[in-house]
């Protein structure tokens, strides 16, 4: 009898410790699932960000950087295949900040100045991509990197339209370009009141 007393109550504690661990690993699936899918909102992230320290899961976002150079670790999930697999970056205009400005007195567009890569230094390594925030920050000391023996006019800052400051983007895509992550960032350090989100959504 106390033999069987002493099984039932080690099959009962080993029961309890089973459903502990099945308990803790549904937990941590969930706990995964909500923060690859930007807290439920988007489809499961198979293809990450990390930029100082944090994950950067959200497929749209609004940053300022600070002068300097910025690093991204691009990450697969799980680390499935973070050294085969490819990656592409690039930074561009943000069509949506659009505006009229001259080079050699022909007018032209923001949205059609193309990739800005190489006025902020972008390097693409395996597993990570770094780019330099220059010390000249103003449009036309932007554009002027970028067609150096050019004469260029473009407007100030602050009569820049909507949604100013946040004129460049940065897109980076998986492989595959399954997964895309667009982060217009400013190079201005201006809060404004319609872009103050949940976190994740802006990075100062």
């Amino acid at each position: 009898m106390a033999n069987q007393n002493n099984n039932s109550g080690a099959k009962t504690v080993v029961s309890i410790i089973v459903w502990v661990l099945i308990l803790l690993l549904l937990g941590g699936a969930m706990a995964a699932i909500i923060h690859f899918t930007n807290g439920g909102n988007e489809d499961f992230k198979t293809f990450y960000l990390v930029h100082d320290g944090k994950d950067l899961t959200a497929a749209h976002s609004y940053a300022y950087y600070e002068q300097g150079e910025q690093r991204f670790d691009v990450k697969y999930t799980f680390g499935l295949g973070d050294d085969e697999k490819d990656y592409n970056v690039k930074i561009v205009p943000n069509a949506d900040a659009d505006f009229d400005l001259f080079v050699e007195q022909e007018r032209s567009a923001w949205s059609s100045v193309g990739e800005l890569n190489q006025v902020f230094a972008l390097k693409k390594e395996t597993t990570y991509f770094t780019f330099t925030i220059p010390e000249e920050k103003s449009v036309k000391e932007i554009l002027e990197k970028l067609y150096p023996d050019e004469e260029v006019t473009a407007p100030a800052e602050s009569e820049l339209p909507s949604p100013a400051p946040y004129l460049y983007s940065l897109i980076v895509s998986s492989y595959n370009e399954s997964v895309t992550f667009r982060i217009d960032f400013s190079l201005i350090e201006i809060i404004r009141p319609d872009r103050i989100t949940i976190e994740g959504d802006l990075v100062f």
